[in-house]
């Protein structure tokens, strides 16, 4: 199926250490463990984008598998229980065989989502897809690059990988300084210690390295704090 995770593709994404592991047994088992078509496409993606949890050589694949598995479950929409019902059915079915109550099996439940592991998957799911993956778009833009660099690919191949590198590497045409202003004053004084705030801004970002034509063109927003939206 399109959709199943391949060997190739876990011995790309995962720590060299880890590859001894990385058996067509293992990826087996992974797919099969998977029976719905529609979460397995989302866990795949998942499974291939956080493995750097695993840099550090504390956690074991399995563990790892497991984790991504249920943190996937939750970022879907399922409640804590649900989520850990469907990552490991066989534990939480030992836990009703032994009559466990829902309170105690809420406890442990509670337990695993606090783990270190589950915590860090948590964390790198919070962050943008472009920050994740930013190796892969930097190994993207040098092959884009030696594609234009080749004097033996004709010239419209060439021309492509130039055309694409100037749309991925443009810098945006203006940035947008927001400023949240919480004091309770008129609209002239808003503006006023607005500009001052952006003024401020704009200098600790051009200190930090960034653009000046950028922040010369930049957007002044003040954040109602009643309705948290932005009027430019």
């Amino acid at each position: 199926m399109a959709d199943e995770v391949t060997r190739e593709q876990l011995l790309r994404t995962m720590p060299s250490k880890l590859h001894n592991n990385i058996t067509d047994e293992f990826v087996d088992s992974l797919n099969r463990a998977v029976k719905d078509p529609n979460f397995r496409h989302v866990y795949k993606e998942n499974l291939l984008s956080y493995t750097n949890v695993l840099q550090d050589g504390r956690f074991k694949i399995q563990q790892y598998v497991d984790a991504v598995r249920f943190v996937s479950h939750k970022l879907l929409g399922d409640l804590d229980v649900v989520a850990y019902t469907k990552t490991f059915p066989e534990r939480y079915q030992r836990l009703k065989d032994e009559g466990a109550d829902d309170k105690t099996i809420s406890s442990y439940v509670s337990a695993y989502k606090k783990t270190q592991l589950v915590v860090k998957i948590f964390e790198q799911s919070m962050m943008p897809t472009h920050v994740i993956n930013m190796d892969v778009y930097q190994e993207a833009v040098n092959v884009q690059r030696s594609i234009m660099m080749n004097e033996k690919a004709s010239f419209k191949v060439r021309s492509d990988a130039a055309n694409s590198l100037m749309t991925q590497l443009k810098s945006p045409d203006k940035a947008a300084i927001e400023v949240d202003m919480t004091a309770h004053s008129s609209v002239i004084d808003d503006y006023e210690k607005a500009m001052k705030m952006m003024v401020q801004r704009q200098l600790e970002l051009i200190k930090g390295g960034a653009d000046v034509q950028r922040i010369a063109n930049s957007e002044i927003k003040i954040i109602n704090p009643e309705d948290g939206k932005a009027d430019v």
